[in-house]
Order: structure tokens, then C-alpha cells, then sequence
């Protein structure tokens, strides 16, 4: 029984403790605490109490009817309370008495709300935290200001984002940054880094969020200027993307504004090109050329600035980067502006702008000065143009020649009275009857014999050519080949009104030689179809009076021919001018033609060999139809006292050899400009069947004037004939082809091979192999590759030279044409990477 009253009792101070404390809980809904959650605790607590087997037991029914009773009562009336207070609010000291009752029964959350409704926000937040109710610590404790209380406490309630924010208020921003980023603030997170002055997280969570102008300030302040104004760009071109392209003239400033300030970081990172690039892609072109300037791209910023007329800024930019050699162009644009072309040609000569001072002098009529202008620029057809304009038609025939326009520089050189060199332009055009009549002009009859020579039947100019090898023939009293060659002429066309030269010829030919029958009947055959023919009557009638007086001379009879005194030599020996396996080279003199020859006198082993001697001098015939600008023309060859002799063209100045002996390595225009020409030699002789054989730097003359010519083909092969088929080695080790030293067949290619090692030579200062068995080399051995030698050979002519030497010559070039073809491609493609590409001079 002693149960019973206790259970009562418990059961009634519950109930009072329920009814007691609704209007605490009316209070705290201010405090944010619903009703339900505070009714649905004390029914918890009812319904322990109820489960207690001795109040169940004594107390069931009543104290069940009472709560029931009760419950009802007062559910519906909190339930329609909206808020406000449905009885009397408990005083102050009733709910810190209620607080102590919960605390004392360990309930630290409801003694904290009866603090709360006690207004004793310490007890209230020291209840909170006994019972680790931390949030409602801390707001407790915020509501006091004790914020860093408050934040410790939310950070130990897990609500990182409030903790962070008072923190952040605080200034402890090395707390908050990372509670910042614990609940996904990252940008806020990136704010607490760099107020840190944690720079590198700030800038990585700002760059992540695309707040890329703020990550790249940060990233300028680490020193970071590169990835600074990477940064920038992103944000520039997010901001174009995100507005468009028509935008106000707000947005646009603000544009240019991050424009210049991403220009100015990459510039400080060491990367002007591409703030150079920003800025004109917001049209900022005037500020952009300054920073083109500064990456050495010159061309593009001078002409920005030109094109806007920024003269002075031009110049401060020049002044600024220590480039004052260009100051004379931007002079120069600066007096065209004012229409002062002639001192803007002079400047822009000064500053080597050869095209615009080409431009300017021949604007102003100055046609001398605009050639010399578009020469130095390289552009030949323009100089060649120019210089006949100012009257001097020997530099415009220089200039197409060098541009590889031998008929039009015929013309022009023919102009100037050069007819040699005419001529040779002639020759080279490949229009043989043309040059070799111009050499009969120039009083050079042997010349005009080889050429003429060379124009087959079957060329439209095969009659005239015959003609003129006719009179050349007469002229010079070789009356039997001249004959021959106008009976062949008069064999080809009838005599008619329009042809009766080679008839008028045949005539003299007969009066010289004595018949005077067959001449008069010849004159008055060209008296019947042209009777003002030259001097045609007045023969007619001086040999009717002759063959009336004359006697006769029958068919059969012997008839005399009075031979002159022997022949004295022909050419005088004057000095020795080198000597080598291939025999001794001297100079001499033509005492019949009084003009200087290379006479080169071969091994006597040659004179002794019969064969060896024919098929000499069959080779000197056909090399002697070589008539080419870049091949040392032969003019006589056969045998002396002195022994088997080649008469060959004088060259003033020195081998190839004999430069690389002084300097071993050439410059890259100067080397080109060597291997072109002897490239265009070699193509005239191969079109003509005749392969050289021993190309080599000693086999190269170059003249005074940078004209390369080619030697020594005298002892070539023609490629036809059965001697092609070589067995015996021949050529210079350091020069020869594999299929050579294997006495293969040898053909163009072969010679294509030793010109590419000729190249080597003079771009690395050595040829492909120097040590070792030199001959194995050629044949197995790849060479180093030029560039690695010499790393100015360019990439693409690197590859050029290694073409010309691969061991397997279907791999080389098709031809030299073909080679020559693929330089000058890429000489174009190229244009400025290693300069005007020409003969270039010996001394």
C-alpha cells in the first residue's frame, strides 16, 4: 500500500507539472518551439508514468478519466491558438523554478526553455549544452552578442554555413574559409582565403566558379602574370559570350577595360604576342601594335601603327625597344603622308624597306634607283622593267637573266649593243640560230659555227641556219664546206625571185675555184629571177669577157692547188694555270680569233691510246654542242706538239674549291645561289644526253660576277653511246654516287648525287664522309644529316640535300629539272628566311 501514494503522487504532480506548464510553452513559441513538439513530450512522459504496474494499479482509472478529461479539454484550445496565449503567462520565478525542476531531472533542452521564458539567456544556453543541444546554445549565446561563443557552437552543431558567417564578421577568417567550403559557399569561401591572404586557394576556388577576373588579380599579386592574364582572357571572352557582339557603349568600355589589363599581365608574363592578340580583338589596335613590336613582330605592329596614322607613338615605341634602324621607315610613312614621295624614298632606302623605296622612286620617275630598289628586294622582273626605263638595257637583260628570262634579256642586251651577250641569253633560251647569228654580228665566227651547227632538219630554222653556216663558211675561204652547205640549201628551196642568195653564192664559189662557166651560169640563173640582185650584172658581163679569153679546162684533168705557208700555232701559251689528274691547264692566247682560251693539255697516256684518243675527241664534239651560260664552253680540241689539247672558254676567277679552301662553310644565300646555277647547267646538259660524271667544287669556276661554270665535260659520256656502259670507277671519292663506285650504269642521277654532296659541302664545311673508307660510305653508310652539322639549314632544305643523296637513286630526285623545280618552290614558300638567293660574288 506503501506504493500507492507515491504513484499518486507522481501522477499528480505530472498532471500540475502539464497544466503548469502551458503557458511557458505558450511563451516560447515566440522562441520558435510549435506546440505539438512540447504536448507531444509531456504526453510521453504521461504515458511512461501510466506504464508504471503500480500506478496502474491503483490509480488506472481515476488518474486515466482525469487526463482524458483534461485532454480534452485543453487539445482543441492549443490546437486553435494561433500563437497567442490561451491562459496566463507564468511569472518569471514559477518558470526558473520549472527550469530547475528540469534540469534537476535531466531535461536540459525544457529547463532551457524555461530559462528562455525566464529571460535568462546564460542559464538557458548553459542548459543547451549540458543536454549538447549546441544550436540552441548558440543562438542563446548569440542572442547575448557573445558571437564567437555562438559560432564555436554552431561549428559544434555541424551548421557550418552559420558558423562561418560569424566568423566571417568576427574577422577570423582562417575559421571561416573553411567552414565556408565545408558547406559548398566556395565563393564565399574563396572571399574568407583572400581577405587570409591565401592567395593560391582563392584564385583556384574563383577560377573554378568562372569569377576569373578576381582569380587572375590574385594569381598578378602571387607573380603569377602568365596565368594572370590567362585568366583574364577566359574572362573576356565568357563576358563576349555571355553579352554578344553589339553591346552598349558601357559594356564595351568595360571590355576594353580587361582587355588592357589582360594585355598587361601577359606582357609582364613574358608573352606579348598574346596581349597583342587581345587587344585587337577588341579593337584596341593602336595599343596592340605597341606589344606586337614588343614580341619582335615589327611588320604587323609598324603597320597597325602606320595604318592610324600614330607616327609619333611609332616612333617612342622604336626609341623605347632600342630599334631605332626602323625609325627611317616609319619617317618615311610619315613624308608620303604629306605627299613627299621622294625624301620617303630616300628614307625608306635608309631603313633597307627596299620595296616601298622601289615604290616611291619609281613613283617619281627615278627608274634607275626603283631598279637598283627591286633588285635588292629580289624582285627581278620588276628591276628589269625599271632599268629599262632609265635607259640601261644591259641591267635589265642582268636582271631577267637572273630571273631566268634569257630571250626577253636578249632583247634587252641587244638593245645595249652587248651582242655576245645577247648571244649567250640566245643560247641559253635554247634559240641556236638566233645566238649564232648574233655571234656572226659579234665577229665570232667559230662561235657562230657550234651553234648553228645544232639546228637540226628538223627545226623551222634549219634552212636559214644552213644559209648562214654557208656564208660564214665563204667568209672565212672554206670554200668546200660552203658549197656543201648552199647546195643543200638550194636542194631544200628552188631558186625564185625571193631566193636567190644561196644560188649568188654558189656562183662565187665556182669564179673563186676557177669555173667560170658554172659561175656565170649561176649568176645569170640568179640575174633571171632578180636582175638588181647586188652586183649580179656587172659579174655576169665581167665573166662573159672571162670565158671568152679563158682556157679550158676538160673534165679529168689534174688541176693544182696552191697551198699556203704552213700554218703557224694557233695559240700562245701566255702561264700555267693549275694541273691535276686530268692534265695542265694554262693560259693562251688565239692567234687567229686574238681572244684569251683555257688550254688544257691532257696525260700523255691518253695520246698513246688509240682508242682512248677517238673516243676523246668525239667527247670534246659533243661537249663543244654544250652552249649554256652555267657550262664552260670548249672552242677547239685535237692534238699538238704539245699533245692532246682541249681550247676551252677563259674563266676570270677562281673554283669552288679554292673558296671553301679559304672558307670552308658558306653562307646559305650565297651556297643556293651556287647550287641553283649549277643546277641550270646541269639541266641543259642532260636535256642534251650528256651526263658529267666528276661534278665536284673543283669542276665549278665562278666568275668575277658570281656566274658559276661548270668544267671538265669534255669527259663526260653521252648516254646513248655504248661507253654509258662504264665498268671502271671514275669520279672523286668525297663526290661519288654508290652506283658509280659499284661501276653500275651512270646517268643524270649520278650526277644529281655529287651535286647534293657538293651542297653538303658548302653548308656543313665538310663533305658527307671524311674518315674512314670513304668509298663503303657512299654505298652503306646514311650521312649526318646537314642540320645537325649546321643547325641555320633550314628544315625543308635539310631534307632537299638528303633527297639528292639516298643511296637508292630511284628515291632522288626524277631529275635535276625536278630538283630545281622543288628548290625554287620552296626558295618561294620561304621568302626571307635566309635571304635573296643569287650567285653571289668570289671576292
Amino acid at each position: 500500500m506503501g506504493a500507492a501514494p507515491a504513484g499518486a503522487a507522481r501522477f499528480s504532480a505530472l498532471t500540475w507539472s502539464l497544466s503548469a506548464a502551458l503557458p511557458a510553452w505558450a511563451q516560447s513559441e515566440g522562441g520558435e518551439r510549435p506546440v505539438l513538439d512540447e504536448l507531444r513530450g509531456r504526453l510521453t512522459d504521461l504515458t511512461a508514468l501510466l506504464s508504471d504496474p503500480t500506478v496502474q494499479k491503483y490509480a488506472a482509472y481515476v488518474g486515466g478519466a482525469v487526463a482524458l478529461v483534461w485532454l480534452l479539454t485543453r487539445i482543441p484550445r492549443l490546437l486553435a491558438r494561433g500563437g497567442g496565449s490561451v491562459m496566463a503567462a507564468p511569472s518569471k520565478s514559477e518558470n526558473l523554478r520549472e527550469a530547475r525542476r528540469a534540469a534537476r531531472r535531466g531535461d536540459h533542452l525544457q529547463a532551457g526553455r524555461f530559462y528562455e521564458a525566464a529571460g535568462d539567456w546564460a542559464a538557458a544556453a548553459e542548459a543547451y549544452e549540458r543536454g549538447r543541444f549546441f544550436n540552441d546554445a548558440g543562438a542563446a549565446w548569440e542572442r547575448m552578442n557573445q558571437a564567437a561563443k555562438a559560432a564555436r557552437l554552431y561549428e559544434q552543431a555541424g551548421d557550418a554555413s552559420r558558423a562561418a558567417e560569424i566568423y566571417a564578421r568576427l574577422g577570423n577568417h582562417a575559421k571561416a574559409a573553411p567552414l565556408y567550403q565545408k558547406s559548398g559557399l566556395e565563393i564565399k569561401a574563396a572571399e574568407s582565403y583572400e581577405r587570409l591572404g591565401d592567395f593560391e586557394r582563392a584564385a583556384e576556388l574563383y577560377a573554378k566558379h568562372e569569377v576569373f577576373d578576381r582569380a587572375g588579380e590574385l594569381h598578378s599579386r602571387l607573380g603569377q602574370h602568365a596565368r594572370a592574364g590567362e585568366l583574364f582572357d577566359r574572362a573576356l571572352r565568357w563576358m563576349v559570350l555571355r553579352q554578344g557582339v553589339e553591346v552598349s557603349r558601357d559594356v564595351a568600355r568595360a571590355r576594353q577595360a580587361l582587355a588592357h589589363r589582360c594585355a598587361e599581365l601577359y606582357a609582364k608574363g613574358g608573352q606579348p604576342a598574346r596581349a597583342a592578340a587581345v587587344l585587337r580583338e577588341q579593337g584596341l589596335e593602336v595599343d596592340a601594335a605597341e606589344y606586337y613590336c614588343q614580341a619582335g613582330d615589327w611588320e604587323t605592329g609598324l603597320d597597325l601603327f602606320l595604318r592610324h596614322r600614330q607616327y609619333e607613338r611609332a616612333i617612342a615605341t622604336c626609341r623605347t625597344q632600342g630599334a631605332e634602324d626602323r625609325l627611317h621607315v616609319i619617317q618615311g610613312e610619315r613624308l608620303l603622308a604629306d605627299g613627299r614621295e621622294r625624301e620617303a624614298a630616300r628614307e625608306f632606302e635608309a631603313g633597307t624597306a627596299w620595296w616601298r623605296a622601289a615604290e616611291m622612286y619609281e613613283r617619281v620617275e627615278e627608274y634607275a634607283k626603283a631598279a637598283e630598289m627591286y633588285t635588292r628586294h629580289g624582285d627581278d622582273d620588276r628591276a628589269a622593267e625599271m632599268y629599262a626605263a632609265a635607259g640601261q638595257p644591259a641591267r635589265a637583260a642582268a636582271a631577267l637573266e637572273r630571273l631566268g628570262k634569257p630571250r626577253d634579256a636578249a632583247r634587252y642586251y641587244q638593245q645595249a649593243g652587248a651582242i655576245a651577250e645577247a648571244a649567250r641569253a640566245l643560247q641559253a633560251a635554247g634559240d641556236l640560230f638566233g645566238a649564232g647569228t648574233l655571234l656572226i654580228q659579234a665577229k665570232d665566227p667559230d662561235g657562230a659555227v657550234a651553234l648553228l651547227q645544232q639546228v637540226g632538219p628538223e627545226s623551222e630554222r634549219y634552212l636559214e641556219a644552213t644559209i648562214a653556216l654557208g656564208d660564214v663558211f665563204l667568209s672565212r675561204d672554206l670554200l668546200g664546206p660552203a658549197k656543201e652547205k648552199f647546195e643543200k640549201a638550194a636542194a631544200l628551196r628552188p631558186i625564185a625571185p625571193d631566193f636567190v642568195h644561196p644560188t649568188y653564192q654558189l656562183a662565187v664559189i665556182s669564179e673563186r675555184q676557177g669555173d667560170l662557166r658554172r659561175a656565170l651560169a649561176l649568176f645569170e640563173k640568179v640575174m633571171a629571177e632578180q636582175m638588181t640582185f647586188k652586183d649580179v650584172q656587172g659579174r655576169v658581163a665581167s665573166l662573159r669577157d672571162r670565158v671568152g679569153q679563158a682556157p679550158q679546162v676538160l673534165p679529168g684533168e689534174d688541176t693544182t692547188q696552191v697551198l699556203g705557208a704552213p700554218a703557224r700555232p694557233r695559240y700562245r701559251i701566255s702561264r700555267e694555270l693549275g694541273r691535276g689528274g686530268m692534265g695542265i691547264v694554262y693560259q693562251a692566247e688565239d692567234e687567229i680569233l686574238l681572244r684569251p682560251v683555257a688550254y688544257k693539255v691532257l696525260p700523255d697516256a691518253i695520246q698513246r691510246d688509240a682508242k682512248a684518243l677517238e673516243y676523246f675527241l668525239r667527247e670534246a664534239r659533243i661537249a663543244a654542242s654544250l652552249q649554256h651560260p652555267n657550262i664552260v664552253t670548249i672552242y677547239d680540241a685535237g692534238q699538238s706538239a704539245d699533245g692532246v689539247y682541249i681550247a676551252m672558254e677563259y674563266v676570270e676567277g677562281r673554283s669552288l674549291q679554292q673558296i671553301l679552301d679559304e672558307k670552308p662553310t658558306l653562307p646559305l644565300p650565297r651556297s643556293l645561289g651556287i647550287f641553283r646555277q649549277a643546277c641550270l647547267g646541269l639541266v641543259h646538259a642532260h636535256s642534251q644526253n650528256v651526263v658529267h660524271r666528276d661534278i665536284k667544287p673543283a669542276n665549278m669556276m665562278i666568275t668575277s660576277a658570281g656566274i658559276v661554270k661548270l668544267m671538265d665535260f669534255g669527259l663526260a659520256a653521252l648516254i646513248n653511246e655504248a661507253m654509258a656502259q662504264v665498268t671502271s670507277v671514275r669520279g672523286t671519292p668525297f663526290y661519288m654516287a654508290p652506283e658509280q663506285i659499284l661501276g653500275e650504269e651512270i646517268s643524270a642521277l649520278s650526277d644529281q648525287y655529287s651535286l647534293g654532296c657538293t651542297l653538303y659541302r658548302m653548308v656543313t664545311g665538310r663533305p658527307p664522309f671524311v674518315e674512314g673508307d670513304v668509298l663503303y660510305h657512299h654505298i652503306h653508310t646514311e650521312p649526318a644529316s646537314p642540320r645537325d652539322r649546321n643547325p641555320q639549314v633550314p628544315v625543308w632544305l635539310d631534307a632537299i640535300i638528303q633527297r639528292t643523296m639516298m643511296k637508292d637513286r630511284t628515291r632522288r630526285f626524277p631529275s635535276v629539272a625536278a630538283l630545281l623545280q622543288e628548290l625554287d618552290r620552296s626558295l618561294a614558300s620561304h621568302r626571307g628566311t635566309i635571304g635573296p638567293v643569287a650567285g653571289g660574288r668570289t671576292r
